[in-house]
């Protein structure tokens, strides 16, 4: 404190992070000295850190963009086929009042009875459907998570009778397409009906997995009524005739028109509510033939119930059948290989082909872009520094910054337990600009002392600790800049951090490694280029250009 210092003396903070600067350009000075006269040593530490990061990124978990806390979640309702409406209405109460029991976070409920939200959007509606869409208080005022409030939800529903709930959150479906996607392509239905269903619990007994449906599982009830036309002949009835009945059965016939004033309202004719309009109530609706005779439907036609999907996909003019899931508590990546494993071990049958897709396909199409796009940034950069200095060895000593970035990028990601997706992916691209610049700051003041009169090794002993302090201050002015980014919180704040986590953390450890790495590899390279040009005389583009 001032009190204990003498009267009119001051900590001056600046004077002490001078005497800092200092003290680490002294030691940096003795490092390099070190590092030159011991170059295997060196190098060796360097490679031996990268191939244990190599083996430590089997570690890092995979997917494809990261899972953001909206607050949001949507509770679908589906009940059977036919479902009255004030039915459905009941279950969806009684669905809020669970939700509301058995999670004290929530701020709002909107329900919606007769169909989805995208079904009640195209103005199409289901008495047999039913929606919740939950908005849970803001992140920093509650202890759980959404996916936590998900799954305790999916755990309390899950014996609600006659209903089937699916519950997902907001960030599963801000994506293009589910996080799983198998389809299974063939000719025959009934056969990729078994398949969907040998799918379906393959599929669920996978870790993590959540909401799997078939594209074939939703059905409507069919009943087929098939005219025996000769025992009909024998009553005098024909096939339009019964399939007539039966159409008033079931909608009634409109017999006339009634006019109030400007208006006319069709007169239909209903049969009674309690007659029924299932299988055995169809067999015996009585039918009234010409000559007077009351015929029970059953004797002159065949009537059969099943079930019928209500909707059948093609792709390339061939059945499919896709069987989808969202994931809960693991990553993409792990899932995705376990589902891999499991649906290696089942046998197609002959003419039937089995493909993923969804997130896992979108997973490796953008890996495969960034990774492609990775190796152009790198391939340019070089293409211009080697323009720049008029030289090829130079850019590619300044080149050797970038597997140190790698080691910093797998440990960051290993400490702070972040996934590696697309967007960690975007900040290793944009960490390739970054990088190199301490290492051409370095190497060009080795070049311009050399060009001074001074020998190699004493011009990188002078270079490296005069280029220390605007190295140090420009790799620490962006790592504090992106640290909130990296270790904010906040709704959202998921998307950005494993992309400032790469950008920190490789940048760090490339500047502390290059340091040392590139005044060695400067070195050796010089000598090497030495032995070759005493061994071919001077070749032209060969040659090291140490004056640049």
């Amino acid at each position: 404190t001032d009190e204990a210092l003498p009267e009119g003396k001051t900590i001056n903070p600046v004077i002490h992070f001078g005497r800092l600067i200092g003290l680490l350009k002294a030691y940096y000075g003795r490092l390099i000295a070190w590092s030159l006269q011991n170059r295997k040593k060196e190098v060796g530490f360097t490679v031996a850190l990268f191939i244990a990061s190599v083996a430590a990124g089997a570690l890092i978990v995979t997917e494809f963009i990261p899972n953001m806390d909206q607050g949001e979640l949507t509770v679908n309702i589906d009940m059977p086929a036919g479902t009255k409406v004030e039915e459905t209405t009941q279950v969806a109460r009684e669905v809020e009042s669970i939700a509301r029991e058995q999670v004290a976070e929530i701020e709002q409920v909107f329900t919606s009875v007769g169909g989805d939200q995208q079904m009640a959007f195209l103005g199409a509606s289901s008495s047999d459907q039913a929606s919740l869409t939950i908005k849970l208080v803001p992140l920093e005022e509650r202890d759980i998570t959404t996916d936590q409030a998900a799954e305790k939800l999916r755990r309390a529903m899950q014996d609600i009778p006659g209903a089937d709930i699916t519950i997902s959150t907001e960030s599963a479906m801000a994506y293009s397409s589910s996080a799983i996607d198998i389809s299974v392509r063939g000719d025959d239905l009934e056969v990729l009906e078994q398949l969907g269903v040998l799918l379906e619990e393959t599929v669920n007994k996978v870790a993590g997995t959540r909401n799997v449906e078939s594209s074939l599982s939703e059905v409507n009830n069919e009943m087929r009524v098939t005219v025996d036309r000769e025992q009909a002949a024998r009553y005098g009835l024909s096939a339009n005739q019964i399939l007539l009945a039966v159409s008033t059965n079931f909608d009634g016939r409109v017999v006339g028109r009634m006019r109030t004033g400007d208006d006319e309202v069709d007169v239909r004719m209903l049969y009674p509510e309690d007659a029924g309009q299932g299988v055995d109530s169809l067999k015996d609706l009585t039918i009234v033939s010409p000559t007077g005779a009351r015929v029970p439907l059953s004797i002159v036609a065949d009537i059969e119930s099943s079930h019928i999907p209500q909707q059948i996909q093609r792709t390339d003019e061939t059945r499919e059948v896709k069987i989808t899931a969202d994931i809960s508590g693991r990553d993409a990546g792990s899932v995705n290989q376990d589902l891999e494993t499991e649906l290696g071990k089942l046998k197609m049958p002959a003419g039937y082909e089995l493909q993923f897709g969804g997130q896992a396909e979108d997973m490796t199409e953008s890996f495969t872009s960034l990774g492609l796009a990775l190796l152009l940034s790198m391939l340019l950069v070089f293409m211009v520094m080697c323009a720049q200095f008029e030289s090829v060895f130079q850019p590619f000593i300044i080149m050797f910054a970038l597997p140190p970035t790698f080691i910093g990028a797998v440990f960051g990601l290993l400490v702070t337990g972040k996934h590696l997706g697309v967007t960690a992916m975007i900040g290793a691209i944009m960490l390739v600009g970054i990088v190199l610049n301490n290492s051409i700051v370095l190497v060009d003041y080795i070049n311009v002392l050399r060009r001074r009169g001074h020998p190699r090794d004493e011009a990188i002993l002078m270079a490296g600790p005069v280029r220390l302090r605007p190295i140090l201050m420009t790799a620490l002015v962006t790592v504090l800049a992106i640290l909130p980014m990296a270790f904010g919180t906040g709704e959202g704040s998921e998307a950005q951090a494993p992309m400032a986590i790469v950008i920190a953390f490789g940048l760090t450890f490339s500047t502390l490694i290059t340091l040392v790495l590139v005044p060695v590899v400067y070195a050796s390279l010089d000598d090497f280029s030495k032995k070759m040009s005493s061994a071919f005389g001077k070749l032209s583009g060969f040659k090291f250009n140490r004056a640049q």
